[in-house]
């Protein structure tokens, strides 16, 4: 329950921050508004994710330091399990956590931008999740493809991981699209 609020945290609300303290005025004098579009976008998509995917690997190297030594070691008889074994479904998460927390990022900076506050950047995105969640349990229980558990585990999911993240992906990319349309014209009043 806690994804959507932690990916949010770093980047979400600086595109309101910026035209509230009138930052904006002074960046676009120096490039152009496509490209500032752009860069924000890239840059909300990219710490949504990263600030997920770093969070799991600093807490697995955390659990590798305190829990490994108290392995037992492998003997002839016992081989120990080959590194491919963990490794490929591990880094296949990460790939999923990745978009979906670049997803859920994009929720909030959509959401802020279309009612210009600061505080649906943090709200919307966990509200959008639990109201996925409550429509998907109570309601549309055969709906798999917009619950956002089956995003992190996938079980019916077509291509498994590679499935997910093509779906996040292409909802990623309707939400750009969108966020383009709507402040295009905002900065064109600029």
């Amino acid at each position: 329950m806690a994804l959507p609020i932690l990916c949010t945290l770093p980047f979400t609300a600086s595109y309101m921050d910026d035209i509230r303290s009138g930052y904006i005025k002074f960046y676009l004098s120096r490039t152009n508004r496509k490209d500032y579009v752009k860069g924000r976008l890239f840059g909300c998509m990219l710490s949504g994710g990263l600030v997920l995917v770093v969070g799991i690997l600093v807490s697995f190297g955390l659990y590798a330091l305190i829990f490994l030594p108290m392995e037992r070691a492998a003997t002839p008889s016992e081989p120990a399990g080959q590194i491919g074994e963990w490794l490929f479904p591990f880094l296949d998460s990460l790939l999923v956590i990745f978009f979906s927390g670049a997803f859920w990022s994009l929720v909030g900076m959509v959401s802020a931008a279309a009612t210009h506050s600061n505080y649906m950047a943090y709200a919307a995105p966990f509200i959008f999740y639990y109201l996925l969640i409550i429509l998907c349990e109570r309601y549309m229980k055969n709906c798999y493809v917009l619950y956002p558990k089956e995003w992190l585990h996938p079980g019916q999911f077509p291509y498994g991981s590679l499935g997910i993240v093509i779906f996040l992906a292409e909802l990623s990319v309707l939400l750009c699209t969108v966020f383009c349309m709507v402040e295009e014209r905002r900065l064109e009043q600029m």
